[in-house]
């Protein structure tokens, strides 16, 4: 009995400790998932569901400013309690981040310049002279993952991709569909000169964390997400962004 009692203790004083830390949000502006983040303010579909399920739960958490997207994930992967998304669970990550949870589901997409013929399918892809990302993005990972980084041109936001390919300086471009019509809206680029050629891949969005956060602090943050992601609440963000 004394045996279960400790072990008891054990469990919640480990609980107790997880639940006083205080998580850190890393992210870029990257509309519409971050729109802000900024004196531990922030907006957009993907922090809202963030800070949705860490408030239901209970857990403490700072929203950082947002810096550059590279960045932003070089100033967490050593942070013990650090939480960074919007982040694809791309082979070229996975190895270097543990994976808390699954919170939104996204494709990506290759867009060409209104009536191009290609690329209209991977095969072609594979052919580009010039492809658009987001630098530090799940756009660049995958043209890693391709084989692309010779012909990929990094960039810090969407709408510089758009206007870039609506200008003859691009091929294609290639970014999740959220992402690329906020880029397009914000470029304000005329409809019907840029179109969604193909779909290459689902692309899930997820939350990650330091490989130093221990592990009783990653069981709960995945159970925090895990309860959130059954609420209407969760539905409700959803809807305010689609």
């Amino acid at each position: 009995m004394r045996k279960i009692l400790l072990g008891l203790s054990m469990v919640f004083a480990l609980t107790g400790a997880a639940s006083a830390q205080t998580f850190k949000i890393h992210t870029g502006i990257i509309p519409p998932y971050i729109n802000e983040a900024e004196g531990g303010k922030g907006s957009g579909v993907i922090l809202e569901i963030m800070t949705g399920a860490l408030s239901a739960a209970n857990l403490n958490y700072e929203i950082i400013s947002a810096v550059p997207w590279k960045r932003a994930q070089s100033d967490a992967i050593g942070e013990p309690g650090s939480l960074v998304s919007p982040f694809a669970r791309t082979p070229v990550r996975e190895p270097d981040w543990t994976w808390v949870a699954k919170i939104l589901e996204e494709k990506m997409y290759v867009y060409v310049p209104a009536g191009a013929a290609k690329p209209a399918n991977k095969d072609e892809l594979l052919q580009v002279a010039s492809l658009g990302v987001l630098s530090g993005g799940a756009p660049e990972s995958v043209a890693k993952e391709l084989n692309l980084e010779g012909v990929m041109q990094g960039v810090a936001a969407e709408s510089m991709n758009a206007k870039k390919l609506v200008a003859g300086r691009l091929n294609a471009w290639m970014s999740q569909g959220y992402m690329a019509t906020a880029g397009m809206r914000e470029a304000e680029v005329p409809a019907g000169q840029i179109e969604r050629k193909f779909e290459l891949r689902d692309l899930p969005l997820w939350v990650a964390t330091s490989k130093s956060t221990p592990p009783d602090h990653v069981a709960l943050l995945q159970a925090a997400f895990e309860n959130f992601l059954k609420t209407p609440a969760y539905t409700a963000i959803l809807a305010k962004y689609q």
